[in-house]
């Protein structure tokens, strides 16, 4: 079998410098299915620090519990003194 060339706009595109992550970057890590029932509300968490989608997705979780529970304070009845 002939030995091809690579085609050099594919080797500018895959043989780049890396770049170091900021010291602030998440972990990249999942969630550990062990046993027979799917912890749900600890999978969502995991979403922050799974991948770069993922983390996306974590974070707009995130910010709809914030909203939700703001909105969930705001509903209930207050007592005035």
């Amino acid at each position: 079998m002939a030995q091809q060339e690579i085609p050099q706009i594919a080797i500018d595109a895959l043989l780049v410098q890396s770049e170091s992550l900021p010291k602030d970057a998440p972990i990249v890590k999942g969630y550990t299915f062990e046993g027979d029932k799917v912890d749900y509300d600890e999978l969502f968490k995991c979403y922050t620090a799974t991948g770069f989608q993922a983390t996306n997705l974590g974070r707009a979780i995130d910010v709809v519990n914030g909203m939700v529970r703001l909105a969930l304070c705001a509903s209930r009845p207050r007592l005035v003194h």
